[in-house]
């Protein structure tokens, strides 16, 4: 089933769109250690309450405020459900409350930030502000949690139990997070602070509007999307999903990788880039970091390219078509040996 994305917003390193022709700025630790940090809204209090602003945590912030400011994009008041995807939750809230709790030796604990800190507060609180009684359902973990979000706002809508859905994802980054990332292995720390040949940790937000019924003011459509659960013939996976909706690989405009540097031979892609000869590459990591929901950036990301008919220049890797940008296809690994599979047309 095919769904139409009415509003979009993301509150990320790169900021908004009209500003994306800048990398975003590369922020160090006490330790040296780099990182992408998220450009926020310089007022919240024109889209939440004040009163409420005091008593939220920054992931509640970016989170909220990138879901409000997604229904005002889309001139919706009431979503029929909310559905959110998080690898991590409120890290800082969790964070907060442990320290606590060992400095403390476990007696007189403030219960705030524990409260705060479970994986489906944001969702909650979307829902109380808005006084939304529909579905509401949070997927937390290290993989495919917002891809997991999409599937199942899919599964509403094609079950007609909704026909607006507002998903979206969201993680946050903190010091402590930063130091134990680098300490496992997970990201190299470079000694040259313009040196960003591999992705960073990274951080942000990003909501969506999805509906079953078209209008001249859709972003795009979203065509079809999967999760991969095997490294094993990705490029034969990739083929047979765009088989399903009858549409051939050498004719993919653009496709949007989750890749680590410019080096493709040498990546967990290069199965992939001989599938598309004709296509342009692109590299969405680059602005956003790494973090466990970056796919929700790089939806963002591909439907302001296809609305706008504009692919920023600090993105591209390889640019083989001119023609009318018609659709893309994103590909990206997420954790473990899973890849999420999304096909956007104009």
């Amino acid at each position: 089933m095919e769904l139409y994305i009415k509003g979009i917003n993301s509150i990320s390193p790169v900021g908004s769109f009209d500003n994306i022709d800048n990398l975003p700025e590369v922020k160090l630790t006490d330790e040296g250690l780099k990182y992408y940090s998220c450009i926020e809204p310089a007022v919240y209090k024109e889209i939440i309450n004040p009163v409420l602003i005091r008593r939220m945590s920054r992931a509640m912030k970016i989170g909220i405020a990138s879901a409000l400011f997604c229904l005002k994009d889309a001139k919706l008041e009431m979503p029929d459900s909310i559905i959110t995807g998080t690898g991590l939750g409120c890290v800082e809230d969790s964070d907060k409350f442990l320290v606590s709790l060992i400095e403390n030796e476990e007696k007189m604990l403030n219960p705030t930030p524990f409260i705060q800190s479970t994986h489906n507060t944001i969702s909650s609180q979307i829902a109380l502000m808005l006084k939304c009684h529909g579905y509401n359902s949070t997927y937390a973990g290290r993989g495919a949690c917002f891809e997991t979000a999409m599937l199942d706002a899919l599964m509403l809508i094609s079950d007609n139990e909704a026909s607006n859905v507002l998903v979206g994802a969201y993680d946050e980054l903190i010091q402590n997070q930063i130091k134990i990332l680098y300490r496992l292995g997970q990201f190299r720390n470079y000694k040259k602070l313009n040196n960003i040949s591999g992705n960073l940790p990274g951080e942000g937000a990003a909501f969506f509007v999805l509906s079953d019924k078209q209008s001249e003011t859709d972003y795009a459509k979203l065509v079809g999307m999967e999760i991969i659960s095997s490294d094993n013939y990705l490029s034969e996976n990739i083929s047979e999903f765009l088989n399903k909706y009858s549409i051939e690989s050498k004719n993919i405009n653009s496709v949007l990788l989750g890749v680590e540097n410019t080096n493709l031979e040498n990546s967990n892609y290069s199965d992939v880039i001989n599938l598309f000869p004709f296509s342009n590459l692109l590299w969405f990591k680059r602005l956003c970091g790494e973090y466990m929901t970056d796919s929700a950036f790089a939806l963002w990301l591909a439907t302001n390219i296809l609305k706008s008919q504009k692919i920023p220049e600090n993105i591209i890797i390889r640019k083989n078509n001119t023609n009318a940008l018609d659709n893309i296809l994103i590909v990206n690994k997420i954790s473990g040996n899973q890849t999420a599979l999304f096909l956007l047309k104009k």
